[in-house]
């Protein structure tokens, strides 16, 4: 979920994010085109919050993907329940994975980002 917050990423493209495709040192992380909704590639800029976070898991586990489980296999969805326990436990109500996209995009045009930036 915080991955979500801090790039606007969809759920799909961050469980197919490769560490061949996180630029560290530049701050950013490519979606490919295979793994873009539109199919076509763009870069992520990876805020503090998000270099961070992937710090963290860069030597966590040794796998070609970001995000892993502990038995070293790429994640393919959010444990739906989690999701739910930590909604609740937030007093969130209907409330989607989806919804952290629209969340962060909210946030950047609050901030004064254009729309077409954003796209």
């Amino acid at each position: 979920m915080f991955f979500a917050l801090s790039t606007g990423v969809r759920m799909s493209e961050i469980f197919t994010l490769t560490w061949h495709n996180a630029d560290l040192v530049n701050r950013v992380a490519t979606v490919t085109n295979e793994n873009a909704k539109s199919g076509k590639a763009r870069a992520l800029l990876l805020n503090h919050d998000a270099m961070e976070l992937i710090r963290k898991l860069r030597f966590r586990y040794n796998c070609e993907y970001v995000f892993t489980r502990s038995t070293k296999k790429r994640v393919y969805n959010i444990d739906r329940r989690d999701f739910k326990q930590d909604c609740q436990l937030s007093g969130i109500d209907n409330f989607y994975f989806h919804d952290l996209r629209h969340t962060w995009a909210s946030w950047h045009v609050q901030a004064g980002t254009p729309l077409y930036t954003l796209t």
